[in-house]
């Protein structure tokens, strides 16, 4: 399923750092994963984990000592640790603040490590300077709630919107033990629409012509199964892979034709069946998922084939089940 992304903030590069900040960068050489003491008058201390294609922590802490400005030297220090990781194509950040006796953790999801790394150390910033990142020409104080449109880019933990209605063209092998007198084996496409939690497919499929003799006789007949139905899937989870919970119809056209008689005839029957199971989808990537399927079916009649003067060939069983491996692409 394609995701679509809201637009997220990207780190804005650090200009402006101190003379005092300066020296304290020159004296502390960090790589990503590390930790940055405070200096004397350094009003925090920063513990910065990220894979090595984010910013270092030398970088953050300049971002956060530009967004701080003037901070006074005087108040306590405050304590950040932030963790970046990567989960598939999103970016995570994981926020501890402490401020004295206070304790607080944010996290934040963004397209890039850049984006998130942004955010946190705006967060990282205001826990130190409220008024973090205001012009410093403003004479009037700020009302304290004026930082919170900056701090809402966090707080949303809702999956990024996704696209309201793609279509999918599915194609793959399938096994079944339904109709046929054994296990048989074929091959099914479909068409579907599918909307962020819900899909809908119209779906066909034939099997491999399977013989079947009468027992302590050499006739017997060949057997072949086309379907075509209706499938509606309701996902359940939607953080990969993504499980659906399925409800299925069919309408099945099951053809013999006898063998070793000296008048062969053939016989078709439409059987109606209904099924029930679980899908997984796993993302291969941005238009393409891997889907495996498996269903408990019912069919709701029966039908028998004969042979005359040899006796019953196959008759078709009330339940089953069948397993299917789907690649899907959307569009």
């Amino acid at each position: 399923m394609l995701h679509g992304r809201s637009p997220r903030p990207e780190l804005l590069k650090p200009v402006g750092v101190g003379a005092g900040a300066v020296a304290a960068f020159l004296a502390l050489s960090v790589v990503s994963t590390g930790a940055v003491r405070a200096d004397s008058g350094h009003p925090f201390e920063l513990s910065w984990q990220a894979p090595p294609t984010c910013p270092t922590s030398r970088e953050v802490e300049r971002e956060i000592t530009r967004l701080i400005g003037d901070a006074s030297r005087n108040r306590a220090t405050v304590r950040a640790v932030a963790e970046v990781t990567r989960r598939d194509e999103d970016w995570r950040v994981l926020i501890r603040i402490q401020d004295g006796d206070r304790v607080s953790e944010r996290s934040f999801e963004g397209a890039t490590c850049r984006a998130v790394t942004k955010v946190a150390s705006l967060i990282i910033a205001l826990a130190i300077e409220p008024n973090a990142g205001a012009p410093s020409e403003s004479v009037a104080p700020e009302p304290r709630d004026k930082p919170e449109p900056l701090v809402r880019p966090p707080a949303p933990a809702a999956p990024s919107a996704e696209a309201p209605l793609r279509g999918f063209v599915a194609a793959g092998p399938v096994a079944e033990l339904r109709i046929l007198p054994r296990v048989g084996f074929g091959f099914e496409i479909g068409l579907g629409m599918r909307f962020p939690a819900l899909s809908a497919e119209l779906r066909g499929g034939a099997s491999l012509p399977q013989p079947t003799d009468v027992a302590s006789s050499a006739a017997g007949g060949q057997f072949s199964l086309l379907t075509a139905g209706l499938r509606v899937c309701a996902r359940i989870v939607s953080h990969s892979p993504e499980i659906f919970g399925c409800a299925a119809g069919f309408l099945d056209r099951v053809h013999a034709e006898g063998y070793g008689v000296t008048a062969p005839s053939e016989a078709t029957a439409l059987l109606a069946t209904a099924a029930l199971g679980p899908r997984l989808d796993f993302p291969l990537g941005e238009a393409l998922r891997l889907s495996l399927a498996a269903d408990a079916t019912h069919t709701f009649s029966e039908a028998t084939f004969r042979l005359d003067n040899i006796g019953t060939v196959h008759r078709t069983p009330r339940w089953g089940g069948s397993a299917r491996v789907h690649v899907a692409w959307l569009f």
